[in-house]
């Protein structure tokens, strides 16, 4: 469970203290799931495949709901897509990594 606590810190950075340093919403929806991804890839290829990190990309942009309406439910989807996705693509690293 400790592997998870510096990529929950990293959600938490990237949803919460992200939007104050950067004011501009189009950058902001460009760089978060780039950051997102970034991060899942890093995950997996040290870690491998969890669902509980999506989860946890999940839950962390929830309250995200409170403050920008209903509307944002559609990014916190596609912002677990692209963990699972980073979250994959850091498993097949991780497998050619090992094969060498």
């Amino acid at each position: 469970m400790k592997r998870f606590i510096p990529f929950v810190l990293l959600f938490l950075c990237i949803f919460y203290v992200l939007p104050f340093i950067i004011h501009q919403a189009v950058i902001l929806l460009i760089l978060t799931p780039i950051l997102l991804l970034i991060s899942a890839i890093f995950f997996g290829g040290f870690f491998g495949f969890s669902i509980l990190l999506a989860l946890l990309c999940f839950i962390c942009a929830l309250p995200l709901i409170l403050t920008s309406g209903a509307i944002f439910f559609v990014y916190i989807i596609a912002y677990f897509a692209v963990t699972i996705i980073g979250n994959l693509l850091g498993l097949l690293f991780k497998s050619n990594k090992s094969k060498e």
